[in-house]
């Protein structure tokens, strides 16, 4: 019987007595290669006594639960006692990776020692200012050449932009890391290499907003992002799962239009023209708002329609 590989995302229930608790679900953090090469993962706890810590992320398994990202433990693969399942879900992965950077202070955003952020304003100051003045302008010129479907253009922009955003102690430096980040991927995407376009897209999660304390836009055009290049390298089944994780955003804020052209999308994907046509029908009914929807109705519209007749 061949040795099991062990994937980050994977849930498992752990023997946990070295740390004198009891038997526990645990999520394996640790990437695939530590994994795979070394005696022992990194996981967090899964526990079912639920609170409020910030820390917290609220997951459905066998009951209500939480993956504790504050409990981090080391433990030999011999105390893996068997695979319950695995994280699937997008929101999840994503608010424990915020939380993990947050627990191990691996961003300039949560810095906490008033005398470090009054040293790096004072040394710092001035060239913090000078290279927000460049990112600005850099993330003006890719937006213009994008409309004008320069594409090797952009992206040089793009890899300058990551560049100097990375280099940055800017506290709004993730801003910039998306924007180049995201259009990086649209325009890889448009000149047909479709597995940077997925990297990219990937790449461009990390930046968006923690979505504890706020519902954020770039989170719904990273995911958007993400389900077309999954789409285009053939994996429906991934695309199909983002386009719920959406489902779930925008019905989190309140954006109708825009869950059901995602549920449009689902039936695009599995090719089931009558439901197609019946949300047409709906929105053709729907009056549309700014907070509703990310296209005017018109072109919503058209798109859908244009769908439709391709499948046909």
């Amino acid at each position: 019987m061949s040795r099991p590989n062990y994937f980050r995302w994977e849930i498992w229930m752990a023997d946990c007595s070295k740390y004198n608790l009891e038997n526990h679900f645990v999520v394996i953090i640790s990437n695939f290669k530590m994994n795979n090469k070394h005696k022992s993962v990194h996981c967090c706890i899964i526990t079912s006594k639920l609170n409020s810590y910030k820390s917290r992320v609220d997951i459905e398994l066998l009951k209500p639960s939480q993956i504790a990202c504050e409990t981090i433990l080391t433990l030999p693969k011999t105390d893996l006692l068997y695979k319950l399942t695995d994280v699937k879900d997008i929101f999840t992965k994503l608010e424990v990776e915020k939380n993990l950077e947050i627990q191990f202070q691996l961003s300039n955003n949560f810095i906490n020692t008033d005398i470090e952020q009054m040293e790096n304003f004072l040394e710092k100051g001035v060239l913090k200012m000078g290279n927000e003045s460049k990112l600005g302008n850099l993330r003006n010129n890719i937006c213009n050449l994008a409309v004008e479907n320069k594409y090797e253009q952009v992206i040089i922009l793009c890899n300058e932009s990551i560049k100097l955003a990375s280099n940055s102690s800017l506290e709004n430096r993730n801003d910039f890391l998306w924007h180049s980040t995201y259009h990086r991927s649209l325009m890889f995407s448009k000149l047909g290499n479709k597995e940077v376009a997925l990297d990219d897209a990937r790449e461009s999660l990390k930046y968006v907003p923690s979505l504890r304390n706020t519902l954020s836009p770039k989170y719904s055009y990273s995911l958007w992002r993400l389900a077309n290049c999954y789409e285009n390298i053939g994996d429906i089944d991934g695309a199909i799962q983002i386009f719920k994780n959406l489902c779930k955003y925008y019905k989190k804020v309140g954006k109708t239009a825009s869950r059901i052209e995602m549920i449009f999308n689902i039936y695009r994907l599995k090719n089931n023209l009558p439901k197609m046509k019946y949300l047409i029908s709906l929105i053709e009914k729907m009056e549309f708002n700014e907070r509703d929807t990310n296209k005017i109705k018109e072109t919503l519209l058209k798109d859908m329609r244009q769908d439709v007749i391709n499948m046909q």
